[in-house]
């Protein structure tokens, strides 16, 4: 019958790099709800800091300061509550901006300038926002912050922000802010160098497996987890004798004049709820103009990193012995 067991781990490799290569939508959005979720707790944090200990800012306005820290954990739970409204490129530039002129306000309000800790999280959302937006807008996103951070340290040399400082010491901490920024920003475009060169070579090798695939088989097919067809790709157009819409959506079982006669399904369904492997299964059908066609599949269970089926896979081919179609449908070419 010719049934090889299949390597998992090759499967799920292939489809770690198909998930690399296209991305996952229901990833995305989860990933979005995360990331704002814990803004708003770290939003939070710093608003209930300014309300029960107002010496935070002793050198300015502790209520201020707490509603700019409201206002910015509302916008991170309004973009938490709907994910779907914001791709995760945009809502990493929407978390350095707003996170950006929500420190920078609190910075002025609560008179701590330069001092402010919050100033730190922006090199970090700016290293990791570096890896998903452009590079040009990570440069800029990096300059407009030097140059808010230059503002504020005049602003403080000539005591327009909290206490009159020693210039040494505005020095010093504004050395230390640019001394993040420069580290965040370099090390997120380095980074997404990296993993731009990544999908790059992942898509060269769909590329060439394409090409080795259109060799090797007449059409390519991919189930559910429900065994029901989501892809169907025909070097030529009608090749499987079976129209898209006849397919798409359905189970073998489902699909009328699949080619297989009521034993043969039932044997290949038993073989696919048994997550088996298959090779050349021989199908029989009639094209548009009544001849006789027959195709050999063949197909390969798929897990997910976790181990857990997510469908089949697998290709088509038209054989061309003799003695093949003299088979009878449902058997497979040894």
């Amino acid at each position: 019958m010719g049934n090889g067991q299949g390597s998992p781990t090759a499967v799920r490799g292939g489809r770690e790099l198909r998930d690399l290569g296209e991305g996952t939508p229901g990833g995305e959005h989860r990933i979005v709800r995360v990331f704002m979720v814990v803004g708003v707790l770290v939003a939070v944090l710093y608003m209930l800091l300014f309300a029960a200990v107002p010496q935070a800012a002793a050198f300015g306005s502790a209520r201020a300061s707490a509603a700019v820290c409201g206002a910015l954990a509302c916008l991170f739970a309004g973009v938490a509550l709907r994910p779907r409204a914001f791709s995760l490129a945009r809502t990493m530039q929407l978390a350095v901006v707003a996170c950006g002129v929500g420190a920078g306000a609190v910075a002025v309000l609560s008179g701590q300038g330069l001092s402010l800790i919050a100033l730190a999280f922006l090199p970090l959302l700016l290293c990791a926002a570096a890896t998903l937006i452009s590079p040009r807008v990570t440069v800029a996103l990096a300059l407009l912050h030097s140059a808010f951070l230059l503002l504020l340290a005049s602003a403080e040399l000539h005591g327009l922000v909290g206490p009159v400082r020693e210039p040494a010491e505005v020095l010093s901490l504004l050395a230390g802010h640019a001394g993040l920024l420069l580290a965040g920003s370099t090390i997120g475009l380095l980074m997404r160098r990296s993993i731009d060169a990544t999908l790059a070579r992942v898509k060269r090798r769909e590329e060439r497996f394409a090409g080795l695939l259109a060799v090797a088989a007449d059409w390519y097919w991919e189930t559910d987890a429900q065994l029901r067809f989501t892809h169907l790709s025909e070097q030529a157009s009608g090749g499987s004798g079976l129209a898209l819409d006849q397919r798409l959506g359905k189970a073998p079982w489902e699909i009328e004049d699949f080619g297989l006669d009521a034993d043969g399904m039932d044997s290949h369904r038993a073989d696919l709820e048994s997550r088996i492997p298959f090779n050349d299964l021989l199908l029989r059908r009639r094209s548009p103009e009544g001849s006789l066609r027959w195709l050999a599949v063949s197909g390969r269970p798929r897990f997910d990193t976790r181990g857990v089926f997510v469908g089949y896979w697998g290709v088509c081919s038209t054989p061309t012995s003799p003695r093949w179609r003299c088979s009878a449908p449902g058997r497979r070419r040894s």
